[in-house]
Parts: structure tokens; C-alpha cells; sequence
């Protein structure tokens, strides 16, 4: 005999508008679609395909905490995702373009000892010229201890080209790695009956290797004064990160399912659309 209860669901039951998700041990991203068409009497065109308020909703689970941390926000189906989509585009060319300049291990080899531990040594040089001298020191380390430690032939290979680029003038902070890139970002969005106020902010660091990062913040909206003033409290954010395959799916997911959503709707639509328009001898 069966023993579950008229109450128990299906797990797929619970996650009806879900597209995608990046599960890690603690955390989790969900993609969440709630694709909407237009209203025949809207203010938005019916073949515009998309309701002002048809979105993708992002939401991190964090389980790092004493209790689990659940922070959303939309993205508009309309406008930010193609944006979004873009920029991520746009972001990759870019770093197949950096990748592809073989760039010096100056800015690519980072110091895994000592005083400039987790830094480049074009970072250390960029970032203080007047540590020169403890650069120098580290690396007269580094040969001392290469017996024991083959690696550091590698770290004192890198210090010699920042110096010898330091020397000639020619060290560019464009090509120093450890600065993510803000590729979307959409700040004060009004959720959930405008009871909470969300941004979001999705950033690519070519210097780390799981180098897609999205930050989402969540505040309790207490009052919006007569002037729009939003007046907020309880801020709560969590940042989770992703690498390269992870977000090829998520922005792979979204893309997908927006296409297959328009296919769908396209056809009822341009019929209601050719129905309500105006014709030469005045009928509907």
C-alpha cells in the first residue's frame, strides 16, 4: 500500500517556473521564470511579446549561516535581459581577446609567499612603486629557498619581468589581473507588492578561477514617502560564485526559454493583434 499522504507533492511540483540552477554544498542559484504576455487592452503592444512586469527571477540560497538566507531579484524579460545577455557576450570576446595577448607573468603569476602573498607582482609595483626594494628582497628569498622549493623559479621569473617593465615605463594596469568587472548591475528594484527593495550586481574577474560572481541585496521596504523616498530596513545580502560553464547555462536557460516563450505566444498574438486593428473601411 501506498504510504504517502494526499498532502505529499512530487519534488518537480515545487519548482514549477524553475529553469536553472548552480547547486553548490552551501549555496544554490535558481532561475526563476515568470514570462507574461502583454493585456489586449495594455499599454504595451500585444507583438511586443513581453507585460512590463514579465521577468526572470534570480535567487540565491545561502546556507553559510546560522539560519538559510534567501535573496531574490528580477530581471526584466524586456530591456535588462538583453542587456544582460550582451554584456555577458561582449565580456567573453573581451577575455578571449586578453587570454590571447600571452600576457607577461608579471601580471598572470601571483606571489604565494610572504608580505605580497595573493598579489602579481605588476599589482605590487602598480600599486606602490616604492615597494621595489622589498620586491627585490622577496625574490632574493624565493632564490635562497629554490632548493626545497623548485616552484619559485616560476614567482622569481615573474618578478624580474615587473621590474624589468617598472624600469622601462611600461607596466599597464589595464592588463593587471584582480579587479572584477561590473557586467550588469540594476540597483532599487520594488518586489513582492513593493514590500521589498532588490538590486543585483553580476561581476567577471579574470583573475579568479570560478570568475563570475552575482550579488543580490534584499531590504524590507517600511514606508515610501509622498516625495518617492524609499525608506528601508533589515538589509540582507549573499554573493554566490560561478564559473564559466555554470553561467553559460544559466544565460543559455534564460535565452532559451524567452525564444520558446515568444514562439508559443506569437501566433494567438498577431491574430488578436490583426483582430483589434483599425482597417480602411472603420470595422474591427
Amino acid at each position: 500500500m501506498d504510504n504517502k499522504t494526499k498532502t505529499d507533492k512530487p519534488k518537480s511540483k515545487k519548482y514549477t517556473n524553475q529553469i536553472a540552477a548552480a547547486i553548490h554544498a552551501k549555496q544554490t542559484l535558481a532561475v526563476d521564470e515568470h514570462l507574461v504576455v502583454p493585456e489586449p487592452d495594455g499599454t504595451v503592444p500585444l507583438l511586443m511579446m513581453n507585460a512590463p512586469y514579465s521577468r526572470f527571477t534570480l535567487t540565491i540560497i545561502d546556507k553559510n549561516r546560522d539560519e538559510d538566507l534567501i535573496v531574490s531579484c528580477n530581471i526584466l524579460a524586456s530591456g535588462e535581459f538583453p542587456l544582460l545577455k550582451n554584456m555577458y557576450y561582449k565580456t567573453l570576446l573581451s577575455s578571449e581577446d586578453a587570454k590571447s595577448e600571452e600576457l607577461s607573468p608579471a601580471y598572470t603569476v601571483t606571489i604565494k609567499t610572504g608580505y605580497f602573498k595573493g598579489n602579481t607582482p605588476a599589482q605590487v609595483l602598480m600599486n606602490d612603486p616604492a615597494k621595489k626594494d622589498e620586491l627585490i628582497r622577496t625574490r632574493s628569498w624565493l632564490a635562497d629557498n629554490i632548493s626545497k622549493f623548485p616552484a619559485n623559479k616560476e614567482t622569481m621569473d615573474a618578478i624580474d619581468d615587473a621590474i624589468k617593465l617598472f624600469e622601462a615605463n611600461k607596466l599597464e594596469d589595464s592588463k593587471s589581473g584582480g579587479t572584477a568587472k561590473v557586467v550588469f548591475e540594476r540597483q532599487f528594484k520594488q518586489m513582492n507588492g513593493y514590500k521589498v527593495q532588490a538590486s543585483i550586481k553580476i561581476c567577471y574577474d579574470t583573475s579568479n578561477r570560478v570568475p563570475w560572481n552575482i550579488y543580490i541585496q534584499n531590504s524590507d521596504i517600511t514606508e515610501i514617502k509622498p516625495d518617492g523616498t524609499v525608506v528601508t530596513a533589515n538589509p540582507r545580502y549573499s554573493t554566490i560564485f560561478l564559473n564559466d560553464e555554470e553561467m553559460a547555462e544559466i544565460i543559455r536557460a534564460m535565452d532559451d526559454t524567452l525564444m520558446c516563450f515568444k514562439l508559443i505566444n506569437y501566433r494567438p498574438l498577431k491574430k488578436m493583434a490583426d483582430e483589434m486593428a483599425w482597417k480602411p473601411d472603420g470595422t474591427k
